[in-house]
């Protein structure tokens, strides 16, 4: 049984399983809804059943003749056969009824876009259940008892098919309440499972091992913390003194010293200074000192309105950085080139590229409020894909009033409920005194 062309179906789900455990056992979340256990539970689960659709004869038969048109046919489709083998195995494990729900909207859209838990979308026309009982016919079960653990019988689908058509199901279905943190908790694990399900079959297909798709992404570059510290020494401060300058100083130290003041009860600060007043360097800087803190542990995500000003700030921290590996830096918009540098050479294979930046594999990421926003409130499959390393994050919003004004009550709650369950740090810069007291200011000298 394969997956992919020359990649065996159990190999693929392990190394799924593995890496998506990895990257969820490296972050801590307060996710109260649910046990941290059940929650370990149900992304194992839909780790390694999110294929087990590739079991059945006839995708077996695509992957062997992908243009022979008679093997190119709905029945050869995994992801709503996967999805209810998903829903069987959590719900037979897992206690709480609401998260197998989740499992299986996470498995069955874990090739296209999310949807929404109100569109609840079950086998229920003829047609369908008819190709799911071809399916199941086809379906070898016994490579997958011999390769997982799972205690599953052909005659569980046909009782879930029933079960779901029935009003039974759908009474339960309309009780079901989900909450904000369900949201939020379904878009990690999806997050979870297609980074890890879409970097193995892309570091596979191009000939690369597993281990070093991990390496990517566990790569724990030195970043130096006084970085910003020593720049400043060796290229601003030996300049003449003025008042501007020693303006910009004042800004700088008293944000460093309030962040260390104040990180252990706040998450979400503000700095409030007129343009020129040396904002960039104060948040990266307290950035890097909120980000020693924690041992290094946390990502900086820098989010700028346009990609000109990104691309301008970008230049000045590969400065800062001395002009440093991907691992360290990357930006990241609609326009930047896809090109993942190790020891300033190009990674030479532009699906990795693009693979690792638009993931956010790196410790300091400069981006658009585009991107950062469509990885939280989107529900498209390639902005959500990099939505877990926002987990365990130091997110800079850089001139926040440019978010339009209808927006603010939104991206207050956002920002919020992302800080409160997964211990992410927000700082909110601007000119004008409308973040000024979102919970700690920094610094502010407003215009």
């Amino acid at each position: 049984m394969f997956s992919h062309p020359g990649k065996k179906l159990r190999d693929h789900l392990f190394n799924v399983k593995s890496l998506a455990l990895s990257l969820f056992n490296s972050r801590k979340t307060n996710i109260d809804n649910y046990t941290n256990d059940d929650i370990v539970k149900l992304l194992e689960i839909i780790c390694l059943t999110h294929d087990f659709g590739k079991a059945t004869q006839y995708f077996q038969d695509y992957l062997d003749s992908p243009n022979d048109k008679n093997n190119n046919n709905v029945l050869k489709n995994h992801s709503f056969f996967s999805a209810i083998w998903t829903y069987i195995i959590s719900d037979k494990i897992i206690t709480n009824k609401k998260l197998p729900l989740l499992a299986y909207f996470i498995v069955l859209k874990h090739h296209g876009d999310f949807v929404d838990f109100n569109q609840a979308i079950f086998p229920s026309d003829n047609d369908e259940i008819e190709i799911l009982k071809k399916q199941l016919e086809k379906f070898n079960i016994e490579y997958i008892l011999n390769n997982f653990s799972f205690n599953i019988k052909k005659n569980d689908f046909i009782k879930i098919l029933e079960y779901f058509n029935s009003r039974q199901f759908r009474k339960k279905l309309r009780e079901v309440e989900f909450e904000n943190e369900d949201y939020y908790l379904a878009n990690y694990l999806f997050s979870l499972l297609i980074t890890s399900d879409k970097g193995d079959a892309i570091f596979f297909g191009e000939g690369e091992k597993y281990f070093k798709l991990e390496d990517y992404k566990f790569d724990k570059g030195i970043v130096n913390s006084n970085s910003v510290d020593e720049y400043k020494k060796l290229k601003i401060l030996n300049k003449k003194t003025s008042p501007l300058n020693d303006t910009r100083e004042i800004i700088y130290k008293e944000a460093e010293s309030n962040i260390k003041k104040y990180y252990k009860e706040n998450k979400i600060f503000s700095i409030t200074a007129p343009t020129g007043s040396g904002k960039t360097f104060t948040v990266l800087n307290v950035a890097l000192k909120l980000r020693e803190l924690f041992k290094n542990n946390y990502k900086i995500i820098y989010a700028l309105p346009f990609t000109s000003i990104i691309d301008q700030n970008y230049e000045v921290f590969k400065n800062v950085f001395n002009n440093p590996d991907s691992s360290i830096l990357i930006k990241h918009h609609s326009l930047s080139e896809k090109e993942y540098k190790i020891n300033n050479e190009k990674f030479v294979n532009y699906d990795i590229s693009n693979y690792l930046i638009s993931n956010w594999d790196s410790q300091i990421i400069v981006t658009t409020f585009v991107q950062l926003l469509h990885s939280i409130l989107s529900n498209k499959n390639r902005s959500l894909m990099k939505f877990y390393n926002i987990v365990n994050s130091i997110v800079i919003l850089d001139e926040v009033q440019a978010i339009p004004y209808k927006y603010w009550v939104l991206i207050k709650s956002v920002i919020k409920k992302i800080s409160e369950l997964f211990n992410t740090f927000f700082i909110l810069t601007t000119a004008t005194t409308l973040c000024a007291k979102i919970d700690v200011v920094l610094y502010s000298l407003a215009m």
